[in-house]
């Protein structure tokens, strides 16, 4: 069920899968727990909103669901190995470059701008838990350089088969 997942979450982009499928299944799931008033797409920026965690459920539900009915149809085979090391080498080097991406663009400072007049000015009972983190990063530019250094060092150990258990282990400490 686990790679089940793994596997639908890196495809759903190249086939444009949200648009298609996981939007009207999560809207499905909204209505039939009785939840269709309280869904809305549009949130802070920070993707902490219900459709969101709906969309999680749906999406580990049908990973399970698809898993279950692949292992019933295919229960002679004794084991997975190629498809594991396949999965397994497609997991890291989806990780790996998520993980540059955002850590290069802390090392070299345009994920959190300086911060303006107008944020300083805020009050904290005023701010998201996510505005807080971003104004932080954003006051400590050390910090975010050293937070992006964390993220691609383990990013690079991702991309080489000796190093990717090193680099699973310190990106789940990262993340």
């Amino acid at each position: 069920a686990f790679w089940g997942l793994i596997l639908l979450q890196l495809v759903s982009p190249i086939l444009q899968l949200e648009r298609l499928v996981w939007n009207p299944l999560t809207n499905l799931a909204a209505k039939i727990l009785g939840w269709g008033d309280e869904l809305t797409t549009q949130g802070n920026g920070s993707g902490d909103i219900l459709f969101n965690w709906l969309l999680m459920g749906v999406t580990i539900g049908l990973a399970v669901l698809l898993g279950s009915i692949f292992n019933l149809i295919d229960r002679k085979r004794e084991n997975y190995d190629r498809w594991s090391a396949w999965l397994d080498y497609l997991l890291s080097v989806y990780l790996g470059i998520i993980l540059l991406v955002y850590g290069i663009m802390k090392v070299f400072p345009s994920q959190f701008p300086p911060l303006s007049l107008s944020q300083l000015s805020e009050t904290f009972g005023g701010s998201s838990p996510m505005r807080i983190l971003w104004t932080f990063m954003g006051a400590s530019q050390g910090y975010s350089i050293f937070a992006g250094f964390c993220e691609v060092i383990p990013a690079v150990l991702l991309f080489l088969r000796p190093t990717r258990t090193l680099g699973a282990l310190m990106s789940f400490g990262v993340m």
